[in-house]
């Protein structure tokens, strides 16, 4: 007898949807690699269109009901979610454009206007945790999915998308992606999402939120500030290492401004500043001196410090 699964919670629905969603994946890329006939235009189309058929006809088994029809609901509820929708598109087109405006212009992206994604991050991320962290939970994990499919076409050099992702993969290539996989853009998705996909109860009450901000305060506002003012204005280096002393500052100070600016606007409740006060020192020290890939390091270490 087949299992079933009578959800009862949004974000029980969601979890459930990712993890059938997710596993497809895990099983459609197995496929592609070792089995290189896949790789060719109209065999991975067709193989990607079926698996995303059995997985819509499977939820629908597991659920009870229609995952396409409850996301379209859970998406158009009341204006302000359609609002924050919008504002989501919005963010989107502005990402496209700023990366294909960046390739035609021939130049290798800098480390400031990448950190451009960064800020776009926030831009979606804090309102969705703000006003409905269960449509932002279920979002990024769409879109995570929506990154590593492209990332699939683009190293199995499907076309015609690959040349156009291989394209935008070479302006804006750092050292973090030596190898064959663009790690960056998967990095920065996973670790701003990755407090928010570890949460047991997202934003259930103000105690809830900080956790939850650990990607965006150390990887959206810190990092950000950290590498742009450590370009713009770092003189003073830390021993063995490329990073600035400015730079440290400007991590830090950016993140005490936003945790502050969230307290008096209610978000955070104000006999909570110690604890961020220590882990904003601990992520800006180790900003400074890691090198290992900080999209990742920086939001889990402000998450466990955060709890």
């Amino acid at each position: 007898m087949l299992f079933t699964f009578t959800p009862v919670t949004c974000i029980d629905i969601s979890t459930k949807i990712l993890q059938v969603g997710m596993t497809g994946l895990m099983i459609f890329c197995g496929c592609v690699y070792n089995f290189p006939r896949l790789r060719k235009p109209m065999e991975f189309y067709s193989c990607l269109a079926a698996v995303l058929v059995i997985i819509v006809v499977l939820l629908h088994v597991l659920l009870n009901f229609s995952s396409v029809l409850w996301i379209f609901y859970l998406a158009t509820e009341d204006i302000l979610t359609l609002k924050l929708v919008a504002s989501w598109v919005l963010a989107s087109v502005v990402a496209v454009v700023a990366a294909m405006t960046q390739v035609k212009g021939g130049r290798k992206a800098s480390t400031i206007v990448r950190k451009y994604f960064h800020l776009l991050a926030v831009a979606v991320y804090l309102p969705g945790l703000l006003l409905n962290p269960c449509l932002l939970y279920l979002a990024s994990g769409i879109i995570f999915a929506i990154f590593v499919g492209l990332e699939i076409v683009r190293v199995a050099k499907v076309a015609p998308v690959a040349e156009v992702l291989d394209s935008v993969f070479l302006t804006f290539v750092d050292e973090k992606d030596a190898g064959p996989v663009a790690l960056t853009p998967l990095c920065l998705m996973a670790g701003v999402s990755a407090p928010l996909w570890l949460h047991p109860a997202p934003a259930s009450s103000p105690d809830s939120l900080p956790p939850l901000l650990a990607g965006l305060l150390s990887v959206g506002v810190g990092d950000t500030a950290a590498s742009v003012c450590g370009s713009l204005f770092g003189r003073h280096k830390w021993p063995d290492s490329q990073r600035t002393k400015e730079g440290s500052a400007a991590c830090f100070i950016s993140q005490l401004f936003f945790v502050i600016a969230m307290i008096h606007f209610g978000y955070i409740p104000r006999n909570n500043l110690l604890q961020p006060i220590v882990a904003i020192s601990a992520v800006s020290w180790v900003e400074a001196t890691t090198d290992q890939i900080d999209n990742l390091a920086l939001p889990l270490l402000m998450y466990i410090l955060m709890l």
